[in-house]
């Protein structure tokens, strides 16, 4: 396999192959003949490769990006109650 190969596939297709040639390997497939089984059936188009809806995704990192402001602006909010009451004028 070469790296080129590899750089063509999706994080989820090399997932999906990784999982499968672990299958072959625990049904007690030597891993080369594990990975060429995998191969095959992946460039045949035999593996089922989950879609993943674009629009979903981004819409699930814009939510994962607003916890996190909200995490930090009550961070910034403690830390500045924190000093205040630190501080003896």
């Amino acid at each position: 396999m070469s790296k080129r190969a590899k750089k063509n596939r999706t994080y989820v297709e090399n997932l999906v192959i990784s999982q499968k040639v672990d299958e072959y390997i625990r049904e007690g497939y030597p891993l080369e003949q594990a990975q060429a089984i995998t191969f095959r059936q992946y460039r045949d188009g035999e593996l089922k490769i989950p879609t993943v809806n674009r629009q979903q995704s981004r819409a699930i990192k814009q939510q994962r990006e607003r916890q996190i402001q909200g995490l930090m602006l009550l961070y910034n909010l403690g830390k500045m109650a924190y000093n205040s009451f630190g501080k003896k004028e």
